[in-house]
């Protein structure tokens, strides 16, 4: 079991791709940085053998095996939210501010465009800011504070990472605006976000829970290998279904501890 962890570089994740394909592991599981950068690879490593298992955001390339969220439903589900806060019932702005995390990965662009479908349909909801972070928390927290000075009554921020939205919480925050600004994220559901609940920075935390996926990559690859197929042969789907967490439920096996 050999695990290789690129820290955000996606030409460190391509070079460490290529060497475990070039050495015919069993099973493959990646976690694309975009819809594109790693396809060719995956595709080498399925005709060499290599069962392909996908971890939450998937390329353009359909593998063995995918294991994670459902984007567009957690799109929809975070639209929906903001919807009934900041919509044409609520009497507020309507402004919204989302933040993106790579704007060519899959949680990306499933989420926009599951967001920006559930929007046009409220003709109070105005997008004010649609800017990528990058995963990063800093560069949450700069786009957020341009946001907010310039949108002061901002309605609600939504944010694809906990930890990047984190940033964007502390912004608003800076700027005395915590308690009129509803901010929203979805995640893995680690203790860092559920201490983002417990201390007032967010309002709710779509949870798609990272440790079902755990036990869901081991049972996809388990299928795989007994199978006795060859790679590429299945297509198979396992989604986790998310949790709203909110200070009722921000505890317990909604927030796992980090090592």
């Amino acid at each position: 079991y050999v695990v290789r962890d690129p820290n955000f570089d996606s030409a460190a994740q391509l070079q460490a791709l290529t060497a475990l394909v070039n050495d015919k592991v069993d099973v493959l599981i990646v976690q694309n940085p975009s819809v594109t950068l790693l396809v060719k690879e995956l595709k080498r490593a399925e005709a060499q053998g290599t069962h392909v298992i996908q971890i939450n955001m998937a390329s353009n390339y359909k593998s063995d095996a995918f294991v994670g969220a459902d984007w567009h439903e957690v799109g929809r589900m975070l639209a929906d939210e903001v919807v009934k806060q900041c919509g044409t019932a609520s009497g507020k702005s309507g402004k919204v501010q989302i933040v993106q995390g790579e704007l060519t990965a899959a949680a990306s662009v499933d989420q926009v465009g599951a967001m920006l479908d559930v929007f046009s349909k409220d003709k109070n909801i105005k997008v004010v800011s649609n800017q990528a972070a990058n995963w990063d928390a800093n560069t949450a927290l700069n786009i957020t504070a341009t946001v907010i000075q310039q949108n002061p009554d901002l309605c609600a921020s939504v944010g694809f990472w906990g930890i990047m939205e984190s940033g964007a919480a502390q912004a608003i925050r800076n700027a005395g605006k915590i308690d009129q600004v509803k901010i929203y994220a979805s995640g893995e559901g680690s203790q860092l976000d559920c201490d983002q609940i417990n201390q007032d920075n967010f309002t709710r935390f779509l949870n798609y829970k990272s440790t079902e996926q755990g036990h869901d990559l081991v049972a996809a690859a388990v299928t795989l290998l007994e199978s006795g197929e060859k790679a590429g042969t299945r297509h198979l789907a396992y989604f986790t279904m998310p949790v709203w967490v909110d200070k009722t439920n921000a505890t317990g096996a909604n927030c796992f501890a980090l090592p």
